[in-house]
């Protein structure tokens, strides 16, 4: 092997490389564009979803089973929930759900427990496949958690029992990560994998047109009779695909690294 002929290759393959457009937006100019649209799109895409789902709002139906005052009370509670309407659940309710004309189906039970009280048991029928009908079930089970603290607190209240008792260990995280450190988690846990597919797919491009493009400028002869080795000129291109593919893996890493820490900031 001659190093001096490998670095003539070398060099000659670069500028190859440089002059054709292709190659260029592919390795260095397209993960500049393509990473911020998708992340920061994505995340602005999703984020005007939720906003969106939550307007629409929802179509439930209640069955209620006990009609005591405590059932009638979750109910009136969950008629507080914004931009949602209750509806009374009639014979065809399965097939309103089905036809997607309601996107969930609220039924109340009650039970005595071994302590003899009474349990009520709210069963929420919805389609975990279907967003709007999980935004609605995640309404529906947040307003469900207020009224059990406060019907709680209530009965303590009645038997003469402090309601504060129930809050004896009061739980408040302090998250002291930054945008910066969180950025660090999310790429620690997938840089490896990114960093193999960006390897192979930088090198793939310009392994590519090393080959092809060299035959369709016909200057692949020139080269073998230019009494350079086949090794030499075998590791000349080797060398510049491997060149290409640290660059475009660079290229890569910034774009994910400003596309993950605008999100982030975003985010708070």
């Amino acid at each position: 092997m001659n190093f001096k002929k490998v670095m003539i290759v070398f060099r000659k393959e670069l500028m190859e490389v440089f002059r054709d457009k292709r190659t260029l937006f592919t390795t260095l100019l397209l993960p500049v564009i393509l990473y911020p649209v998708l992340i920061v799109g994505f995340n602005a895409i999703m984020a005007r979803q939720s906003n969106v789902l939550e307007e629409q709002g929802a179509t439930v139906a209640v069955c209620d089973s006990v009609q005591s005052a405590e059932s009638m009370r979750i109910i009136n509670d969950l008629t507080k929930i914004e931009n949602f309407k209750f509806i009374p659940a009639s014979d065809s309710v399965q097939s309103l759900y089905q036809s997607k004309d309601i996107q969930g189906i609220v039924t109340i039970r009650d039970t005595i427990n071994a302590s003899s009280l009474r349990v009520y048991h709210v069963y929420v029928q919805y389609d975990a496949a279907n967003e709007r009908s999980n935004m609605m079930y995640g309404k529906i089970a947040e307003a469900l958690q207020e009224t059990e603290q406060e019907m709680v607190r209530e009965k303590l209240e009645i038997s003469g029992i402090d309601p504060e008792l129930v809050n004896l260990v009061d739980l408040r995280k302090r998250d002291t990560a930054d945008s910066q450190k969180k950025m660090g988690m999310l790429l620690g846990m997938i840089l490896p994998y990114i960093m193999i597919m960006m390897l192979l797919t930088g090198a793939s491009v310009v392994a590519a047109d090393l080959v092809a493009g060299e035959k369709e400028r016909k200057t692949l002869e020139t080269l073998l009779v230019a009494g350079v080795r086949r090794i030499d000129v075998v590791i000349g291109k080797y060398l510049t695909i491997i060149f290409m593919s640290m660059v475009n893996l660079i290229v890569n890493l910034f774009s994910i690294s400003f596309s993950l820490r605008y999100m982030l900031a975003q985010s708070g």
